[in-house]
Parts: C-alpha cells; structure tokens; sequence
C-alpha cells in the first residue's frame, strides 16, 4: 500500500500499432521487442519509439513475443523455456536476414542476449542474441538522429542495473548526447532499490528505501530542475 502500482492501459501498445492504419513501407527493416511492461503500463514509450524509427526511414515490425523476464526472475525455468522457444520460431528467420530486433526494456531486450542461449542452446537463440540490441543504442549509432529541445535542459541519466551489469550505459548516453542544447550527467549512484518486483514485496520496502538514498536519491534531490532519465520501467517507477 505504500507503493503507487503501475497503470494498466486499456489501450495498449500492441492495440495502438494494430489500429494505426497503413504506413508506406520502407527498404529497411527493424523488430521492434513490444515488451510487456511497456505494451501494458508505458505504451506511450513504445509510440514514441515508432514514430521515431518511422521517421529516420525504417519499417518497423512487431516482435508479437514474451520474452520470459517475469518468470525468469522467480525462478520458473521451464516456462521461460518455452517461451523462449516459441520466440525463436519468430524471430529467428529476421535474425537470420540481419534484421535489428530492437528493445525498450533492458531486463526484456537483455534476456534474448543473455538467457536465451542458455535456455535454448543452438544457433538460433546465438543469431538472435547477435542482432538484439537496446533501441537507443542502436539508434544512436545507425540513425544518425540529431534532437534540438526548445529550451536549454539538465538531463540526470541513472542507468538500469541489469543494463549497467551486461551492456553498459554508454549506448543510452550517446543517445542523450544527440539532444542539441541538453547537459548530460549519467549518476554513478548504485541500484534505485527497485530491483523489478523486490521493491514493491511488503517485507524489502524498508530495504529498497535504504538502497536508494545510498546515492540515487540525494543525486535527484540535489538536482530538483532536472529531468531525470531512467532506461528501466521499475528504476522509472
């Protein structure tokens, strides 16, 4: 109770992209990863990460998959196994083109890379993990996408754990780079206390507290003009 839960939308991500009408088709391609914490509770990310693709010149198509994460992370294998298995049916002929699969959410996108070929051993899940990468990252350095903002803006980037621990921030950073008129900080501040679910479970709620005012929570408080930019949908929340 002491947790505001995330927004479930009716009107969906999935349901947004489905309902859009026709859109003239472009020579290339990306997979966009239509993960399920951004279809279901941020869909506004996933619209805004369309228009974007659509407008630096590429068709984008969605993955149509789950990736597993939530099972993953209590410890359901089996499950996640096969949705694993079921995902490189899809996926794996895009891959297999060269086709980018694009992802949101670090936990989502980073499952396909790093789980995934452990899951399900073979060359597909290894040509999937190959061209599977943060969306942000890849447009950064492909799109050659450059942002102006109306005015002069302070941007505090604090970097997913799971993203920080197996790619790095820099992708995203580089990202942020590309907005004319923005000063960056990228916070070296620890985990936000969040850790996907363990924040919001009633016996870690003191805990995820103490975790994140170690460092992220004084860093934002000493910066109350900034916008603060978080790449996890629970380091978000």
């Amino acid at each position: 109770r002491r947790r505001s839960l995330p927004h479930w939308q009716r009107e969906h991500f999935r349901h947004w992209f489905s309902q859009r009408g026709s859109v003239p088709a472009a020579a290339r391609r990306v997979v966009l990863l239509d993960d399920c914490f951004t279809t279901y509770q941020e869909p506004q990310i996933g619209q805004a990460t369309v228009a974007l693709l659509e407008r630096a010149g590429y068709s984008v198509e969605l993955a149509g998959i789950c990736c597993g994460r939530a099972m993953l992370s209590k410890g359901f294998l089996k499950d996640a196994r096969k949705l694993a298995r079921d995902g490189l049916k899809k996926l794996h002929a895009a891959a297999e083109a060269g086709v980018p699969i694009l992802g949101l959410e670090p936990s989502c996108l980073l499952s396909l890379v790093d789980e995934w070929p452990e899951l399900v051993p073979g060359p597909a899940a290894r040509s999937v993990a190959r061209v599977a990468e943060l969306a942000e990252t890849w447009l950064a350095r492909e799109a050659g996408i450059t942002f102006v903002t109306d005015e002069p803006q302070s941007l505090l980037f604090h970097p997913h754990c799971h993203q920080r621990a197996l790619v790095g921030s820099e992708g995203t950073a580089a990202a942020l780079r590309q907005i004319r008129g923005a000063e960056l900080t990228t916070l070296d501040a620890g985990c936000c206390g969040m850790a996907g679910a363990f924040g919001y479970e009633k016996e870690h709620y003191e805990l995820s507290l103490q975790i994140g005012e170690l460092a992220l929570a004084p860093a934002v408080r000493a910066n109350p003009d900034a916008t603060v930019v978080a790449t996890g949908t629970s380091c978000r929340h």
